[in-house]
């Protein structure tokens, strides 16, 4: 029997039906409003990253990034693709959604339990008693998030963003102020780690609020099985995606040291700062997006050129300038306690940017019900990954990032090939896709190369060649755009426009109801 708060099945059943006719509607209003609440949400985190770096030594992070590196295999086990069956589930959402919920809560008490019995060994390995309750500490969190899973996924499936950004921003403001705050009077590592856990009830109590929809008492085995047919090769394919981008963190760690691992990551996160918070919030917006699309092939691929060329639109420039001004935006704003990170960030860059165009590839093989395909691939490349990693770890870190680099950014090339082939795309497709936005950054990046050096040249200070530089590289950015792919600035404006609209309306609302 299926149980709906505030409605009947038919609240949900949009859920498992193509609207054809308000589908660009709805992709667009969501990856507006993913593209806000990441904006916002990512001012917060760099915000605060400025902050905790001046406030906690890299040592400090590199502790929380050897229980993270540990925690994420733990978490992944937890996921069993339950996420990416239910979105992709055409039909019958409700009794997959209780099945689902009661799976992710049984899944998630098992993975609780397995954290701590193996807490001690893995502290032991990485000889750092402190790993061990933070570990415990991380298990008990992602318990009690399970129970908000299905309800985020079920605003994900019907592309409601607007609701999820919300949540998200509210939560993450208060869990920042008190990360803040702990760090200031010196709880050290712990800053990292406990205001994590403390959002998790709050956001399952919002999810709950801002989702209608209940779970029945129905545990449906028979659904189980399904999902775990469907998850199988998710699962997989997800635990081999992350030994490949997390394997050089477990050898930095246990060879180099917390230290050296801290500054490490340090250099990964910035470096990814672009690819997560812009091609991730378009990640999210894909495969849902996509799913509704799987029984058109045209349309499909449509999508995914607009998609590509609006990555790299948006991601190049960043990435490129990011490169360019590394040497004097990590001491200006970090501290120079963190320079030893800047040529590792650099290097990492360039694989970076070819997984910003390479990434949503991932959720083509899922729309078409091809997760076998990533699977095979992650396989194959985890041996490699890890054996280049081994050899560049003998170099300090500038090895372990010029080793992961070669071998991801060469093989994510392998996978776009392969994924494309499934929608009948070709490389060229993908070249003229990314090929203003690559071009108009690299004119970009020959004035502003030019400007900096005459800067230090004549004694300028980091903190005012970034002043001048960043923008700078918006403004050449734009006009070459607008100067040889005007096209292509019609489609940023347009964007840009949507977004101001949308934040303008909203405003709006809030004092209508607030005055």
């Amino acid at each position: 029997m299926d149980i709906l708060i505030k409605g009947s099945e038919s609240q949900l059943s949009s859920l498992s039906q193509t609207d054809t006719t308000g589908l660009g509607q709805k992709i667009r209003s969501g990856t507006l409003w993913s593209f806000i609440g990441n904006a916002l949400l990512q001012f917060l985190s760099l915000s605060t990253t400025v902050v905790l770096a001046r406030l906690l030594s890299p040592q400090d992070f590199g502790v929380v990034a050897i229980a993270m590196t540990v925690w994420g295999i733990i978490q992944l086990f937890g996921s069993m693709g339950i996420g990416a069956k239910l979105i992709q589930q055409p039909d019958d959402v409700s009794r997959y959604a209780s099945a689902a919920f009661w799976l992710n809560i049984t899944i998630a008490l098992c993975l609780s339990i397995l954290t701590v019995i193996v807490a001690p060994f893995v502290a032991s390995f990485y000889k750092n008693n402190l790993v061990k309750p933070i570990l415990m500490v991380m298990g008990l969190g992602f318990f009690l998030d399970s129970f908000g899973t299905v309800h985020s996924v079920l605003l994900v499936k019907e592309l409601d963003f607007k609701k999820r950004t919300l949540v998200d921003i509210a939560i993450n403001l208060v869990t920042r102020a008190i990360t803040i705050l702990m760090a200031f009077v010196g709880y050290g590592v712990w800053s990292l780690v406990i205001p994590q856990i403390l959002s998790s009830p709050i956001r399952v109590f919002a999810l709950w609020k801002i989702c209608p929809w209940r779970p029945n008492l129905e545990f449906n085995f028979l659904y189980w099985k399904r999902i775990f047919n469907f998850g199988k090769y998710i699962l997989g394919t997800d635990l081999l995606r992350y030994i490949n981008l997390n394997g050089d963190y477990t050898i930095v760690g246990r060879f180099l040291g917390p230290l050296e691992l801290g500054l490490y990551t340090f250099a990964y996160k910035l470096a990814m700062f672009p690819l997560e918070n812009i091609v991730g919030v378009v990640y999210k917006v894909s495969f849902p997006a996509f799913s509704m699309l799987q029984n058109d092939l045209n349309r499909l691929r449509e999508a995914f050129l607009k998609m590509t060329r609006l990555l790299s639109l948006i991601s190049f420039p960043l990435f490129i300038g990011l490169m360019a001004m590394a040497n004097e935006l990590i001491p200006a704003v970090f501290g120079e306690k963190w320079n030893r990170s800047i040529v590792p960030l650099q290097i990492i860059i360039g694989f970076a940017m070819i997984n910003s165009f390479v990434s949503p590839c991932g959720q083509i093989v899922l729309t078409l019900e091809r997760p076998e395909i990533e699977f095979k691939f992650n396989l194959i490349q985890a041996p490699l990954l890890l054996g280049g990693i081994f050899i560049g770890v003998k170099y300090g870190i500038i090895g372990v990032a010029v080793a992961m680099s070669l071998v991801i950014g060469i093989m994510a090339l392998v996978f776009l090939k392969l994924s494309i082939n499934l929608i009948g795309l070709g490389i060229k497709d993908i070249l003229n896709a990314f090929f203003p936005a690559l071009s108009s950054s690299l004119i970009m990046l020959i004035p502003v190369l030019l400007i900096r050096y005459l800067l230090l040249y004549f004694g300028c200070r980091g903190y005012q060649v970034l002043l001048i530089c960043i923008p700078f590289c918006g403004f050449m950015y734009l006009l070459a755009l607008l100067t040889f792919f005007k096209n292509n600035f019609q489609m940023i404006w347009n964007m840009f426009m949507d977004i101001s609209g949308h934040c303008i309306i909203s405003l709006k609302r809030v004092y209508v109801h607030n005055p």
